[in-house]
């Protein structure tokens, strides 16, 4: 289960509603979108008291992600692993409208904390170091986009998503964007071009920093990137991107009792006794309430700030686009990779150069 919140509240089903599930494709075949905006919701805006302008096609951001075993009727092991996670101050967007900073957010706190107390035990404390690991925050975008085909279920054909991409994909996205731009290639308007690609299993690599070997795997991931060649109009989308609600539905801003609740129930309460690690963390509360090993579902409480239920607007279908100009041997962008959680291979080397980053 993914989302920012556990309780399913309407907000919730909305999110899950809207975001968009990739799957691998089959061969010739694509995943076809206009890329969208976020544009801001006055009437939103002002009821939550937002002072700020918007108007982005990609929204990057942090996020903290904590994933734990609990118990399950329905899983043949008995157990499931379920995925918990809330924004990160570090996060831009946020900063807009929170006097939250990542100096002052009490998880990022707590792993510079907890990676202090590895390093300074020349890297022996091993508890220390999985508190830092689950301290880290990850970076993904949440990019808006017009399904014009989806290859695995058609259903969504015709209706405003949201695609959440990791970093390697979103800068991907973005050389993709400044080349088509340079061009004066049309692509965000009505009247443009469609991006599309297909998800396959491709190569990935990694080098260990202090051996110099390098370590290759198989991974679903994006595979042909590319843009269209015929301009062509789909009307009716901003009506569509306004009934995504998005101000309402993934607009979320942690408060400081939600990220010290967060860190309480999902990181301090890990499985491994974390009683090395100093408690004078800025932000963090003395003592942090511990919580029962299996949280409940529904134990992340709402944010106020957003208890109006949105209101989704209906799918209106626009005339089929010609699907004959996806060119024959697609561009493909190559981006560096850009590792967001270390490799236990090169751990070490990771956590070294981190280190001569900050100060403690």
């Amino acid at each position: 289960m993914s989302g920012l919140l556990r309780k399913n509240t309407q907000r919730d089903i909305a999110r899950r509603s809207s975001e968009l599930s990739i799957r691998p494709t089959a061969e010739n075949n694509y995943y076809r979108f206009r890329l969208l905006s976020f544009p801001p919701d006055p009437e939103f805006m002002k009821s939550a008291g937002l002072t700020y302008y918007r108007d982005l096609h990609f929204l990057p951001r942090y996020m903290h992600i904590v994933w734990t075993e609990e118990p399950s009727d329905k899983s043949p092991t008995g157990v499931r692993n379920v995925r918990y996670a809330i924004p990160c101050p570090a996060s831009e967007y946020i900063r807009v409208n929170s006097n939250l900073t990542k100096k002052s957010c009490p998880i990022c706190n707590a792993g510079n904390a907890a990676l202090q107390a590895y390093t300074e035990s020349n890297k022996r404390n091993q508890v220390a170091k999985e508190k830092w690991l689950r301290c880290k925050n990850v970076f993904e975008a949440l990019v808006p986009v017009y399904v014009v085909n989806d290859p695995n279920n058609d259903s969504n054909n015709g209706s405003v998503k949201v695609w959440k991409v990791n970093e390697e994909q979103y800068q991907r996205l973005v050389n993709l964007v400044n080349e088509a731009e340079r061009g004066k290639t049309p692509i965000f308007n009505d009247e443009a071009v469609d991006l599309y690609f297909s998800f396959e299993k491709v190569e990935k690599s990694r080098t260990n920093k202090k051996t110099g070997e390098t370590h290759t795997w198989m991974q679903n991931d994006i595979g042909k990137l590319g843009l269209t060649t015929t301009v062509y109009k789909v009307s009716g989308l901003d009506d569509l991107v306004k009934g995504l609600n998005f101000d309402a539905t993934w607009f979320t801003i942690p408060s400081m009792d939600d990220l010290q609740d967060f860190y309480a129930k999902h990181i301090a309460t890990a499985s491994s006794p974390v009683n090395d690690i100093p408690n004078d963390i800025p932000g963090m509360p003395a003592a942090p309430k511990a919580a029962p090993k299996a949280a409940p579902k529904d134990d992340f409480k709402e944010l106020s700030a957003f208890e109006a239920a949105p209101v989704e607007a209906p799918v209106k279908k626009a005339a089929p686009p010609p699907m004959d100009d996806i060119p024959a041997t697609p561009a493909t962008p190559k981006a560096p990779v850009t590792e967001t959680t270390p490799n236990e291979t090169n751990l070490d080397a990771d956590i070294d150069s981190f280190m001569k980053g900050i100060k403690l």
